[in-house]
């Protein structure tokens, strides 16, 4: 990612309008709690993103980004010492959708948006996925997730 997209330059097509909780489940599939926790037990971590442009009603409004960013964990046990990281007894999981809308100032180009996206918005919506998964881990009495602070190197 070259560092100039990722400054003022990709800034200037974008104004964050809002980040809310668009989706949310917490389920357990396995009787666990913080007082029955299995000794090999594991965290999986997922992120998909959906892009949209939204058109206005009216043409003299500007164009809108909305970016749906899911998150989810689970935590899992393996089947066997031998298992792989697919085959696993799944014991909870935890997901949210959130939703980003920014307005745009002018059409940004694909790698512009890809970049900004990837980048930008990402890092906009973790703190939001970190504040939910720890909230909701605490209030379901699950473990509390592994959820690092957002760098970009791991974006």
């Amino acid at each position: 990612m070259d560092n100039k997209l990722m400054g003022e330059e990709t800034l200037e097509y974008f104004d964050l309008l809002d980040i809310h909780l668009y989706s949310s489940s917490i389920k357990r599939y396995e009787d666990i709690d913080l007082g029955n926790l299995p000794e090999n037990l594991a965290q999986q971590n997922k992120r998909s993103i959906k892009i949209q442009i939204l058109e206005p009603d009216n043409h003299s409004k500007p164009k809108l980004l909305r970016v749906l960013i899911a998150f989810g964990i689970r935590f899992v046990k393996p089947i066997s010492e031998e298992s792989s990281n697919e085959d696993v007894n799944i014991l909870a999981h935890i997901e949210a959708e959130f939703s980003a809308k920014y307005k745009l100032a002018k059409e940004p180009k694909d790698d512009v948006l890809r970049d900004f996206i990837k980048f930008h918005v990402v890092h906009n919506v973790w703190p939001f996925w970190r504040e939910f998964a720890f909230s909701a881990s605490e209030s379901a009495h699950l473990p509390k997730p592994l959820i690092p602070l957002m760098k970009p190197d791991s974006i």
